[in-house]
């Protein structure tokens, strides 16, 4: 007889062990006796499959019953069977104790322990209900969902309502809100401008769009024609002894009838008769160097239109040779060096750096376009007209830096199954990076751990960790078009392999596009132009303004540390090296840090002018502000600035060129009788007390203009000979200043230059380099800046080899001897990354050390060694230097005893 479900649960409800099982069959006879109050017992199958879990219990009359019945899946039905299997060995009840009703201390325990380890309530018989709304449309928000519980038998027996999640949470809605643009009121018209007939009045963006926010669509500056009551003071051009072309260059006499375009416009070779030639051939232009004469607008972080003509050559022929295929390039007049070089490789994220370049200090060549935008600014200052260099050419121009391509690889994997394969973070980066080295830039790697192909990912795609992504995403700069386009795929099958990477990259050898650089400010070019002082110190005060009104500190912080840049009314997102997406939204695997860097908010408005003649201005750094060990804001939180007071108010500008040395304010009333008259500043400088008269033994301050420090003694005395002190100042721009006085490894902080720190400081991408580590004794490829900080900061452990990555062990034997030889070596000289010794010179065309001949050793026998030729058997005494030229020359020779031979 077997009882009901209900009087077992009403009898024995405190005793009930969830979810033991019962197989098909009879349920006359028992399967085999157990001392336990609870038995397995067979019973007919109520599941469509046969496997019913079936709760069975043995009364003290010897008759089974069950409580109730679910159908279990395949998994469940095994951890069951392996529980069973555990309690029948525990063996804690006596039968006879239990059959009178008594139980034991233990038996709280068991119980917990079983309903912990057995999962008794099957939590499937309630299902989830629907996902709630996002509780937010955008900015992470978050939905819920319940189980649909029944308050059943079966609920209550199995335990369920401890057993079973009754509520789950997940984000939703996580793009970034949308911020749409929202522009001011214009302000009022401004006068009329003669040179264009119009007036202009102009409104400030108050929030950019960001985000997929509104755009503005309506223009920040209005125009209509009116009718000027001045006339136009645009002066016209005057070369002098010079050629002036119809555009307005002026161009060496030397450079008509050629064969070449000096001026732009060809009016140069006109009615020509008989044509002198530059060069004896013909030569192809340097691949990407108009792209290097492209303006760059610096709060955009785009380029902008030509500011250089790098195709004129100045009746030069200077070439330069192209290092793998002996190719001579014409090199243009701008251009101060210019050297090319061999692909280099960083990381999974690829630099492929193919030239070096660097312009001229001054004399530059504008372009046409540029040109002929300066010649035609008005003298009256106007915001509109001048602001209007900024928006077609930028605010910057390059002045040194690398062309050359970047390939970054991203891939997007389920963090489920990264959980599951057994692969920690830095496993799984590990073996990314392994792979993708193998199959797409075809380079061995020494060890491969076995752990990156037999992991539960890798099982189900023949071994292949790329394979078993979601998700994988090229981003491709540089190079030509079909072959980038190759490259930058989305995983839908196939892989890009080596011949497609390798056909990318020797294309980006002609066509490079600029991957690092340093600029200068586009102001700077202006000179040799009409009325050039006068044009110069409109285009700062407007760059001032334009700075304000475009200022990326408007814009909302970017996710995952992106770097927010306003082009035009829009922020948008510059991404950091593993993130992507619209706004940097998404992230790499490896990318694990939840550091948030710290970016400055707006300027304060300027406060007025004090009696020191300065007016000040600050910001603070919250926009958005360091957290998790993000890295503090970069530079000042307070600007000074000298106020400049303008002569010419009510009255016309003037119109100063750069060769006037008179001005209005310059002219003196008689010359003094004792003293000094106003001393000249240096460019860039001007005299902080001034004055037209000092006397004997006065000091006169120079002081410079924003963006430029002071290069010597800033106090100037009047000596009794109405002369002042004879002494070297300058204003030098603050860039050109770091550039020149730091060294590899070094970075600026104030005045000093310190050792960079290679952590902190080498984030940024640099070229690789292969070194020795004298104490493994292999050869590692490092990057440049690690090495460098490292070596600065006085890291003798690694030797420096060749610029690029390592490829063969073909030098590492000279590598080893040359690194101890260099402990007896007295001399050690920088040379690029690398370090020369007693037998070796740095060439000034070379980056690196290369060894001197035996017979250019000094003859003095410095530090001896007594040696035998292995050729001939014969003995000798060398200096140090010749010991190490000749092994490194490759002779063959054995060291007896340091110090001289003996008779």
């Amino acid at each position: 007889m077997v009882s009901s479900p209900r009087h077992h649960h009403e009898a024995h409800m405190q005793f009930v062990v969830p979810s033991l099982w019962c197989r098909d069959g009879s349920v006359e006879q028992p399967v085999k006796e157990k001392p336990w109050p609870w038995q397995p017992r067979v019973v007919p199958s109520l599941c469509a499959n046969g496997t019913d879990f079936v709760e069975c219990i043995k009364h003290k009359s010897g008759v089974y019953s069950y409580a109730d019945v679910f159908c279990p899946t395949q998994k469940e039905r095994e951890d069951k069977e392996d529980l069973w299997f555990q309690l029948e060995e525990l063996k804690v009840y006596r039968m006879d104790t239990f059959a009178m009703g008594v139980t034991v201390p233990m038996h709280l325990v068991l119980l917990s322990l079983v309903i912990g380890s057995s999962q008794g309530c099957y939590c499937e018989h309630y299902p989830w209900g629907s996902w709630s709304a996002c509780s937010q449309t955008c900015n992470f928000g978050t939905q819920t969902r319940h189980r649909q519980i029944r308050m059943d038998e079966y609920y209550t027996q199995n335990f369920c309502d401890q057993l079973c999640t009754k509520q789950e949470s997940r984000t939703c809605n996580q793009q970034t809100c949308p911020i749409n643009c929202q522009l001011g009121d214009f302000g009022p018209w401004s006068e009329c401008d003669p040179c264009v007939n119009k007036q202009f009045r102009t409104r400030t963006l108050l929030r950019p769009s960001q985000f997929g926010g509104q755009a503005c669509t309506e223009p920040l500056v209005d125009s209509r024609p009116c009718f000027p009551a001045k006339l136009c003071s645009i002066v016209e051009v005057d070369c002098k002894n010079k050629f002036q072309c119809e555009n307005g260059r002026c161009i060496s006499k030397t450079l008509e009838c050629n064969g070449e375009n000096d001026c732009g416009d060809n009016s140069d070779e006109r009615n020509c008769g008989r044509k002198k030639t530059v060069c004896n051939r013909k030569y192809e232009s340097i691949p990407g160097v108009q792209l290097i004469g492209s303006g760059f607008h610096i709060l955009a972080g785009e380029s902008r239109g030509e500011v250089l003509d790098n195709s004129f050559n100045g009746g030069q022929c200077t070439t330069v040779k192209r290092n793998e295929t002996r190719k001579l390039y014409r090199v243009p007049a701008n251009l101060e060096a210019v050297s090319f070089q061999n692909s280099n490789f960083i990381r999974v994220h690829k630099v492929i750096s193919v030239a070096n370049f660097t312009m001229k200090e001054s004399d530059l060549q504008l372009s046409d376009g540029f040109l002929k935008a300066l010649n035609h600014l008005p003298l009256e200052y106007n915001y509109a007209l001048y602001s209007r260099i900024f928006d077609y050419f930028g605010t910057h121009y390059y002045t040194s830096g690398k062309m050359g391509g970047s390939y970054d690889i991203l891939y997007q994997y389920s963090s489920e199954e990264l959980q599951n394969s057994g692969l920690s973070i830095e496993e799984s980066t590990e073996c990314v990076r392994t792979e993708t080295t193998k199959r797409v830039f075809f380079r061995k790697k020494k060890k491969v751990s076995t752990r990156c192909t037999t992991n539960r990912m890798t099982v189900t795609h023949e071994g292949s960790i790329l394979e078993s992504a979601e998700r994988s995403v090229s981003l491709v700069k540089g190079g030509m078009s079909e072959y980038a386009a190759a490259l930058a795929w989305e995983k839908k099958g196939a892989f890009p392999g080596h011949r497609v990477f390798t056909d990318w990259l020797e294309s980006t050898k002609d066509n490079p596009v600029v991957i690092d650089f340093e600029v200068s400010p586009i102001v700077d070019l202006v000179r040799n132009v009409p009325c050039a002082v006068t044009k110069r110190r409109h285009l700062r005060r407007a760059l001032r303004e334009h700075a304000g009104r475009f200022d990326p500190c408007q814009c909302a912080p970017c996710p995952n540390n992106g770097r927010p840049v306003l082009s035009g009314t829009e922020c948008l997102c510059l991404c950091p090296a593993g993130t992507y997406g619209t706004n940097c939204e998404t992230r790499a695997p490896g990318y694990t840090s939840v550091a948030v860097d710290g970016r400055w908010g707006c300027w304060s408005e300027w406060s007025p002018c004090g009696a020191s003649f300065k007016k000040r201005r600050t910001r603070a750094c919250n926009n958005p502000s360091p957290m998790n060990g993000g890295k503090p804001c970069e530079g000042q939180w307070e600007e000074e600035e000298d106020c400049y007071v303008s002569v010419f108010t009510d009255r016309d500008a003037p119109c100063i060129n750069d060769d006037e040395a008179k001005r209005e304010e310059n002219v003196l009333i008689g010359e003094p009788e004792s003293g000094c008259s106003k001393p000249d500043p240096p460019e860039y400088g001007f005299v902080r007390n001034e004055k037209n008269q000092y006397a004997v033994g006065e000091e006169a301050e120079i002081a410079c203009v924003s963006g430029h420090s002071l290069i010597g003694y800033q106090y100037l005395r009047c000596l009794p000979d109405q002369t002042w002190t004879q002494q070297h100042v300058e204003c030098q721009h603050v860039q050109t200043e770091i550039r020149g006085i730091c060294k590899p490894g070094q970075k600026q902080v104030g005045s000093q230059c310190v050792c960079m720190s290679p952590e902190e400081d080498c984030s940024h991408y640099s070229e690789d380099i292969c070194v020795l580590h004298a104490v493994s004794e292999q050869n590692v490829t490092k990057p440049s800046c690690q090495y460098s900080a490292e070596m600065c900061l006085g890291v003798q452990s690694f030797h420096f080899m060749h610029a690029g990555p390592c490829r063969d062990n073909s030098n590492l034997d000279w590598a080893i001897e040359r690194a101890k030889l260099s402990t007896n070596s007295l001399k050690k000289v920088p040379c690029g990354y690398d370090s020369c010794y007693d037998w070796e010179e740095c060439q000034e065309t070379q980056t690196q050390c290369s060894c001197l001949m035996p017979y250019q050793c000094p003859k003095e026998e410095i530090r001896p060694h007594c040696i035998q030729m292995e050729t001939t058997g014969r003995k000798r005494t060398v200096s140090h230097c010749m010991l190490a030229a000749m092994k490194c020359a490759g002779i063959k020779l054995q060291v007896l005893e340091q110090g001289s031979c003996l008779p």
